[in-house]
């Protein structure tokens, strides 16, 4: 059981990808750094994919995430 609702994660998550690129992308105006938030964001989701209650949630608490880190990455900047 465990298995299969990690495999619904990870299948819910895999559409939203190209959306949460664009939208990193925009608010860090670089390719290369958005790809980075990307990446850990999903890294960041799928730890936590426990502490999200329903599955059709997963969309605005997605973005969530990239955001904060996107805004992080803008407060380390010079």
């Amino acid at each position: 059981m465990q298995h299969d609702s990690h495999s619904a994660f990870a299948v819910a998550l895999e559409p939203l990808r190209a959306g949460i690129r664009l939208h990193c992308y925009r608010m860090l105006g670089s390719s290369h750094d958005g790809d980075d938030v990307v990446q850990e964001t999903m890294l960041r989701a799928w730890r936590a994919q426990d502490t999200l209650e329903d599955l059709a949630l997963v969309r605005p608490w997605l973005y969530r995430i990239a955001t904060n880190l996107c805004l992080d990455e803008l407060k380390r900047r010079p």
